[in-house]
């Protein structure tokens, strides 16, 4: 994945019936209710090589190619990636992306983050 993450390609034309999708795309719906939750979450944890492969894909989705459909990021989108984060792993990792101020950032909120409870899929698919 991280060697491919220059040429990382969001596919919607995989057949739905064909399990879980590699990513989904939300965006955030205000007209659902914000509910707080109590408890603890730790943040997800990446080690250094991960995170190497984690921010080359944002570099991909910043430069807006990735995506095989006409998309513009609106402001709290949210993208959610299974990817191999590297290329001996076995396991696919789930990796959080949110667009907020112009820009995709790492997402590590956690299920207890408010807003998490506002979003709506949008789109989703396999990795090209």
């Amino acid at each position: 994945m991280c060697e491919a993450a220059e040429r990382l390609t969001l596919c919607t034309c995989a057949d739905p019936s064909a399990g879980e999708p590699d990513w989904v795309l939300e965006r955030h719906d205000a007209s659902r209710p914000a509910s707080r939750r109590i408890g603890r979450a730790l943040p997800p944890r990446f080690n250094a090589r991960e995170q190497l492969c984690v921010d080359a894909i944002r570099a991909a989705l910043t430069r807006g190619d990735c995506f095989d459909f006409d998309y513009a990021p609106r402001e709290g989108d949210v993208l959610r990636l299974r990817a191999r984060l590297v290329t001996d792993a076995r396991q696919r990792r789930a990796v959080r992306f949110r667009f907020v101020g112009g820009e995709w950032t790492h997402d590590l909120s956690t299920s207890l983050s408010a807003w998490r409870q506002q979003m709506i899929e949008a789109r989703r698919g396999r990795l090209g």
